[in-house]
């Protein structure tokens, strides 16, 4: 039987803050570092994270969205002291 290392995994489940990427990705930041103090070190987010929504829904999005928000979501993050991966 394989073995693997235990580690602590958050199950987030939280809503965005609609149309509002600043507000989305503070909050998500604050869950990533609730659920580090808790010890987590895999917190995981569904989509529709950052920047909000229903943009998604009404049009196609611009590559370019999803390029900045893999940059921005990082940066914001540091500011924090938070790893996160995107």
């Amino acid at each position: 039987m394989t073995e693997f290392a235990e580690f602590t995994l958050a199950a987030v489940q939280a809503t965005p803050a609609p149309l509002n990427r600043v507000a989305s990705t503070e909050k998500a930041c604050g869950l990533f570092k609730q659920a580090a103090e808790r010890g987590a070190i895999l917190t995981p987010f569904g989509e529709c994270r950052v920047p909000g929504y229903p943009i998604s829904i009404t049009k196609r999005p611009n590559p370019l969205m999803w390029e900045a928000a893999a940059e921005y979501v990082p940066c914001h993050a540091q500011r924090l002291d938070i790893k996160v991966a995107v």
